[in-house]
C-alpha cells in the first residue's frame, strides 16, 4: 500500500500533532501524525508506541 501513497502530502507540513492510540484489548498501539493546518488530517500512521516507531 505504501507504494500508492502520494508522498506530496508531506510537503509544506508546519504544525503537526503526534500522539499513540490504542486499539483491541491486547493493548496494540498506533502513532499517528496528524496536520493541524488541515483539521487535523492524518497525513503517516505506524503501528508501534516506542521513539523508533517515528524514524
Amino acid at each position: 500500500m505504501a507504494d500508492h501513497i502520494d508522498d506530496s502530502r508531506l510537503d509544506e507540513l508546519y504544525r503537526i500533532g503526534v500522539d499513540e492510540v490504542f486499539y483491541r484489548k491486547a493493548h496494540r498501539f498506533l502513532t499517528v501524525v496528524a496536520d493541524h493546518d488541515r483539521d487535523g488530517a492524518v497525513v503517516w500512521a505506524k503501528e508501534g508506541r516506542k521513539a523508533d516507531t517515528l524514524k
